[in-house]
């Protein structure tokens, strides 16, 4: 995940499913929880979302709920 404004590195994660079993540990998932730790707040706004391929539902919503602008 991308900030906005700086256009700094705020997360980036990975796949952790089978690690850890928790079906919520998607790549995506991990890399908006990292950049909360980072950014201090629950919303990306104006960020970019970089991915190797298109998200799950689940991971999408996420995506929307934290305001990122583009995936």
């Amino acid at each position: 995940i991308q900030s906005g404004w700086e256009g700094k590195i705020v997360g980036e994660r990975v796949e952790r499913v089978l690690g850890t079993n928790d079906p919520t540990a998607r790549t995506e998932m991990e890399a908006i929880r990292a950049s909360a730790r980072s950014l201090g707040s629950f919303t990306r706004a104006g960020g970019d979302f970089y991915t190797s391929a298109q998200p799950c539902p689940l991971c999408w919503g996420e995506a929307y709920w934290a305001c990122i602008v583009r995936v």
